[in-house]
């Protein structure tokens, strides 16, 4: 519920306690007098201006009706209009009012160019302080007082046809339909209902473009506190967050959007809902955001003071929410282009959750499928996020909000690293995706991230289960497989890496792949002074964080599994040769060129790759620099050199494991 409807409904509310308090209910003039003693009240206390215009009294129904009612704060503050004010049998006892109905009708506020308008409120058994709310809707010190107030009051029940709010700068226009207040005690209701909501939002500058629509049905809710949600729009100073609603719920939500370029987007849920959501007041009145929202609908250029509180206003906002749970059923997003080429998703369910202080705990996705242009499409049966930290980030952006960092500031790599959102962990599982180029497959994939906040990432982990690739039969992956007498490729693979920030040193703990009826490769090593800032460094910084990174020393070992077998039979063929000989006359070359290259020390290298390639089972390769400190640019620029230029940076040895 938008937290100008609470407020305007209740600020009326309790104006109708303080006029009605002092009613006698025995001679019209007198209920005049007192009327006007407590308009009078009001005057003094708020400086606003009240007025009214004509009292009745019903006494054979104990009904006062005031007719005409009009607040106008000082300083342009929220303007009240009251068409009339019905109490039946009120009654002030020991500092409070009660009323077994009070009747709003034509009820208006404007709010600056906004404009709020309830055609009928209707409550039942009010219980309020009988000093009834003395200021008009506002910020700051006249929040407070409001707060309190509304805390104090209790009512069996309220209804509420219709309320429309139209923001004059923005042109965003709310309705609500058919609001129900089941009870609402001490400010909190703890149950309502509202049978349809409707957000509308002009799309840009053009009036013939279709607007940005947002609906909602049956929407219910509990433990919502008035309070809470009264201090966070008026921008109440206050430390910590409140209770603001314990579950909300809708059904047949929508969101339609679009454009003559991109054709028309629409978003629909069949249920959503949310729980445990807690306010921290905002520093701020929150109408400031619409003023800013209207200028950039305007397209207005921004001064660095405009950017500097949009930054605030994003921070803030996102400190001040946190929440248990928000769930949302059966989605369904489409894309419909004018020229073709339509979009569609559907996601069973999402689970978001918890989330505090710029800090996401996890989400969930289950049941995800895409379909897009170009025959694409995806599945996906499990995805989760987990622990999504941006709180370092947010601290970062507030210290340029409140100008103690320039906008023009260049962030530094270490400001880069250390201020980058962390995530813990990914998690896929029976993933599948396909194009016309061919098939993709996945039964599990897992990523595991530690990357203390106070420090660069320092581990990361990878693991793939049940990859399967199956290429379409005309493209160039088909046909290479083909070659090795495969139709499609399976297989999994695992990866663990390691940057001590300490001692700088990325070390490989451990490479682990695995495809089917070809082979395994698994592979471990390290390098040294490898500066974390390496990842974002560009031009000069790049060059020289690169060419000061050492080489240490890797070890491979290749298991055959009928990948080297297929692949040493075809060169056979392709040489016209039998395979025995072609294999011993290829076993000499490869022993001559490694003894040749790295001299005597590698007799037994040579040798053991002889004998691999004669019977290929299990091959070991540990690659050591030539020296403590070979550079890993060394080897990279001894690449263009080929095996010669190789073999003056590294040292191989080959063992043949059987």
């Amino acid at each position: 519920m938008n937290p100008r409807v609470g407020v305007y409904a209740l600020a009326a509310l309790i104006l109708v306690a303080a006029c009605a308090l002092a009613a006698p209910w025995a001679v019209r003039v007198v209920v005049e007098g007192r009327v006007d003693d407590a308009l009078q009240n009001i005057r003094i206390r708020s400086t606003s201006v009240v007025n009214r215009g004509e009292v009745t009294v019903a006494l054979a129904s104990r009904t006062v009706v005031i007719h005409g009612l009009t607040i106008d704060p000082p300083g342009g503050g929220s303007k009240v209009r009251i068409g009339a004010l019905t109490m039946i049998e009120p009654w002030p006892s020991e500092g409070r009012l009660t009323a077994r109905r009070i009747v709003f009708d034509d009820v208006i506020v404007l709010s600056g160019a906004d404009r709020t308008a309830v055609p009928r409120i209707e409550l039942q058994d009010y219980s309020g302080p009988e000093e009834g709310l003395v200021t008009t809707p506002g910020a700051g010190p006249r929040a407070e007082s409001q707060a309190e107030v509304i805390g104090q009051v209790s009512v069996g029940g309220i209804s509420v046809p219709l309320i429309e709010l139209v923001a004059g700068k923005t042109g965003t226009r709310r309705s609500l339909k058919n609001i129900s207040v089941t009870r609402l005690v001490d400010g909190v209701i703890e149950a309502a209902s509202i049978e349809d909501i409707t957000v509308e939002a002009p799309a840009g500058k053009n009036p013939a473009a279709p607007p940005v629509q947002v609906t909602a049905s049956a929407a219910s809710l509990a433990g919502l506190s008035l309070p809470t949600l009264w201090r966070f729009y008026a921008g109440e100073r206050a430390s910590g967050r409140e209770p603001l609603l314990k579950e909300i719920s809708a059904s047949r939500l929508a969101l339609r959007a679009g454009g003559a370029a991109r054709g028309e987007i629409t978003i629909r849920a069949a249920a959503a809902s949310a729980r445990g959501v807690q306010l921290r007041p905002l520093t701020f009145p929150f109408a400031e955001v619409d003023e800013l929202l209207a200028k950039l609908k305007d397209e207005e250029a921004l001064t660095p003071a405009d950017l500097r509180q949009q930054i605030l206003m994003i921070v803030e906002g996102a400190r001040a929410l946190s929440f248990d749970a928000i769930e949302l059923s059966r989605v369904r997003a489409e894309q419909a282009p004018r020229r073709g080429g339509g979009l569609s998703a559907t996601i069973r369910s999402v689970s978001v959750g918890p989330y505090a202080d710029a800090r996401l705990e996890q989400v969930t996705i289950e049941g995800l499928t895409y379909s897009g242009a170009g025959s694409r499409s995806l599945q996906v049966s499990h995805a989760q996020l987990r622990g999504f930290d941006a709180s370092r980030l947010a601290a970062y952006a507030e210290r340029i909000g409140r100008d103690e960092i320039m906008l023009t500031t260049q962030p530094t790599a270490d400001d880069v690293v250390l201020t980058a959102p962390r995530i813990q962990g990914l998690e896929l599982r029976d993933a599948r995706y396909g194009d016309p180029d061919g098939a993709f497959a996945l039964a599990s994939a897992r990523v595991d991230v530690d990357a203390p906040l106070d420090a660069v990432p320092q581990h990361l982990g990878l693991e793939l289960n049940g990859v399967e690739v199956t290429p379409d039969d005309a493209s160039r992956l088909a046909a290479t497989i083909r070659r090795i007498g495969l139709t499609q490729v399976k297989g999994a693979g695992r990866l663990s890496m390691t940057l001590d920030p300490n001692t700088r040193e990325l070390s490989l703990n451990s490479l682990k792949t695995t495809i089917d009826d070809l082979g395994a490769i698994d592979a471990s090593g390290s390098l040294a002074k490898v500066d974390p800032l390496l990842a974002i460094s560009g031009g000069q910084q790049f060059i020289d964080q690169l060419s000061a990174i050492i080489l240490e020393p890797f070890k491979i070992t290749v298991r055959n599994d009928g990948l080297f077998e297929t692949a040493l039979q075809r060169a056979a063929r392709n040489a016209a040769e039998p395979d025995e000989v072609f294999r011993a006359a290829l076993a000499v070359r490869a022993s001559d060129e490694i003894s040749t290259l790295f001299g005597p020390p590698a007799r037994q290298s040579a040798e053991a790759l002889a004998a691999f390639i004669r019977q290929p089972i299990s091959l070991e390769i540990t690659i050591n620099p030539k020296t403590p400190d070979t550079r890993l640019i060394d080897l990279l620029q001894s690449l263009r050199l080929g095996p010669a230029g190789i073999a003056q940076t590294i040292d191989v040895k080959i063992l043949n494991r059987r």
